[in-house]
């Protein structure tokens, strides 16, 4: 009960925020730490740090998201009617690492991708660097000579971002009679599901995420795409501003992960200063 009202209380957000309600719900109710009937006012702290060991196969952050997810039911229990628990969490450490394609990379997860749409659908997320709920929910009628119009779910902005000539061919043979430039395959009228899960298979068979590399990179997600898109612009030159203005970043604190990058010309300069 609690999870559902949490969910229809993120559902009347924004997009973005119920679909990551929804992913921190089926996480939290996979039977691995309690069943879906367990009286919510029973969880426990130590439940809560079980839930943690054993979410192994999830990165830190996302693990941290189903906690504050649970923190979120309970600081509302009282208001939704609900007996609330009492329980103390502390967060899991995260670091700054983030994972991009590198060189050959890309090639390589194209290329084992078994569904043209889920091709498409990488293209316009590296050129783009949108969130992969932003780019499936892009309408035709967002597309004009200026770029495309992106609706910033978590921020509510807007960016033009501008089209690759990659990205205007693959959009002209994807033009269709539906609103959406990825359409459900099922559903008329409506935008295909997010494709977190197919991508993170596909870098999984490009052995983007062989123990050796995850060890030394992190793991590749569909989030990556958004990364490499950030990383390229750095690495072209761009100011953190710019990069900011075009990941749609409510602050710059939010960009600053990406900042090491941007002292990549210094090489050049002590190689010069060396007289090498």
């Amino acid at each position: 009960v609690a999870c559902a009202l949490y969910v229809k209380e993120q559902q009347r957000k924004s997009h973005s925020s119920y679909l990551n309600a929804k992913f921190n719900v089926r996480h939290i109710l996979d039977g691995k730490i309690w069943t879906s009937d367990t009286p919510f006012e029973t969880i426990s702290s130590k439940e809560l740090n079980r839930l943690q060991a054993t979410k192994a196969h999830m990165a830190n952050t996302s693990i941290n998201h189903l906690t504050t997810a649970l923190v979120t039911m309970k600081n509302r229990a009282e208001n939704w009617g609900v007996r609330g628990p009492v329980f103390n969490v502390k967060k899991l450490k995260t670091t700054p690492k983030f994972r991009y394609l590198r060189d050959g990379e890309e090639e390589l997860l194209l290329a084992v991708c078994k569904e043209q749409d889920l091709k498409d659908l990488i293209v316009m997320l590296v050129d783009t660097g949108m969130r992969i709920s932003e780019c499936v929910s892009v309408m035709w009628a967002d597309i004009n000579q200026q770029g495309i119009l992106v609706y910033r779910g978590k921020t509510g902005n807007r960016t033009v971002l501008p089209v690759t000539a990659r990205l205007k061919a693959t959009l002209g043979r994807r033009a269709n009679s539906s609103l959406y430039v990825f359409p459900h395959k099922t559903k008329p009228g409506a935008h295909r599901t997010c494709a977190s899960k197919g991508i993170r298979q596909a870098a999984n068979r490009a052995g983007l995420n062989s123990q050796e590399v995850v060890k030394k990179f992190g793991t590749f997600t569909a989030h990556s795409l958004r990364d490499t898109y950030a990383t390229r612009l750095v690495l072209a030159g761009l100011t953190l501003y710019q990069v900011q203005v075009m990941l749609g970043h409510a602050s710059p604190i939010q960009t600053q992960k990406y900042a090491h990058l941007a002292t990549s010309d210094i090489g050049a300069q002590v190689l010069q200063a060396l007289g090498t």
